[in-house]
């Protein structure tokens, strides 16, 4: 095996290449800017828990795959949430840790493109890091995250257990404008849409969206001291996964970044932003925070003006992250994600298999009931 495949940073690739085999124009949390942004700063090293193995394979000058690769010695910041699992196979003396994770770090999105499905491919890079496993003793290899539509990439990985996983998107048919998305509600959750807008201007609060170049750089500090103050409120449960330089660091990667920012009277300084990355035709979701909790506030940043700007600008979905049910009220269908699982220890196959059959059961009933709490017409 030629351990020089599998680089230790980001910055050890080709740019262009490795964005041009991930098609990183659709998905832009694997893009090489994002990476590199978040290795440099720090926030993503072997003292955060992730060690980088980014594994790329070329021919002659040109890179044929690639992978973003990272060692595990623990799962926090993966949301595949398989701490139970891990204490289970801790429990009985089977294998779990070291695991190999390839995904964008912090970010329970869905965006895989995997060199279209194509078998040889994915035969090719499975080889490398079977290897690379075993030389490293390393437990199981899994992907986080595709969508369930994803077929052709699933197919050709089917040697690999999947895991389902709750998420929500925001899909448009093709809105004329905002009041275009709000006529799709019955009648209630639109007058309740309505209530909640207009209880923030009545604060004589405004929002805006800002994206690409138009982003003030006085946005990034700002949007660290929000996301400090938001995981304040989870204590051990907080996601703090970025550091400060991180934020600062965002002016490199503008050209990908929208935010929603919301402004009391004249004051200049937003007092509330939500932060969200943009692909060719969709935005994903990943962070808010405020100055000042605000009835209301939340929706209006992080979802209506946010939607409103989605319409205007032609995104075809958005996936607004993690979270909670409060999603379903304003839109966002529930849906099944995918991670995919390959062990190289039998008994941890079969312990997991067991446990992933009766868990996928349970997202597909979750999936359901959730569904059931869309307030949208078509549904009626």
């Amino acid at each position: 095996m030629e351990n020089g495949r599998f680089k230790k940073s980001i910055a050890e690739i080709d740019r262009d290449q490795w964005n041009i085999v991930l098609n990183t124009g659709g998905f832009p949390l694997l893009s090489w800017d994002w990476l590199e942004v978040l290795e440099s700063s720090r926030s993503i090293t072997p003292d955060t828990g992730w060690d980088i193995r980014h594994l790329a394979l070329s021919e002659g000058p040109d890179l044929k795959a690639a992978l973003p690769l990272y060692i595990r010695r623990q799962s926090w910041g993966e949301f595949v949430f398989d701490f139970e699992l891990a204490e289970i196979c801790q429990k009985y003396g089977l294998p779990w840790y070291p695991k190999l994770v390839s995904m964008s770090p912090v970010s329970p999105c869905a965006g895989f493109n995997l060199f279209d499905g194509d078998p040889a491919q994915v035969n090719n890079v499975l080889k490398y890091i079977y290897d690379f496993c075993l030389d490293e003793k390393i437990t199981s290899f899994q992907i986080n995250f595709f969508h369930p539509e994803d077929a052709s990439v699933l197919s050709a990985w089917k040697d690999f257990i999947p895991w389902h996983h709750v998420a929500f998107r925001w899909d448009n048919p093709g809105y004329r404008d905002f009041q275009d998305y709000l006529d799709g509600f019955r009648k209630n959750q639109r007058r309740n849409i309505r209530r909640e807008r207009q209880s923030v201007a009545d604060r004589n609060i405004r929002s805006e969206v800002f994206a690409g170049f138009r982003i003030p750089d006085s946005f990034f500090p700002l949007m660290y001291q929000y996301y400090l103050r938001t995981n304040e409120k989870f204590g051990p449960w907080a996601a703090l996964f970025l550091n400060e330089k991180f934020f600062l660091d965002l002016g490199k990667v503008k050209d990908i970044l929208v935010f929603g920012a919301a402004f009391s009277g004249d004051d200049p300084e937003p007092i509330a932003l939500s932060f969200l990355l943009r692909g060719e035709d969709n935005l994903y979701g990943r962070y808010w925070g405020c100055h000042e909790d605000i009835k209301d506030l939340y929706f209006e940043v992080c979802y209506y003006s946010i939607i409103e700007w989605a319409i205007a600008n032609g995104i075809r979905y958005f996936d607004p992250g993690a979270g909670s049910p409060l999603k379903v009220r304003r839109g966002f269908i529930p849906t099944r994600i995918v991670s995919l699982h390959k062990f190289y220890d039998p008994l941890t196959e079969a312990v997991f298999r067991q446990v992933a059959a009766i868990y996928n059961k349970g997202v597909e009933e979750d999936i359901k009931s959730l569904g059931e709490w869309v307030p949208l017409k078509a549904r009626e």
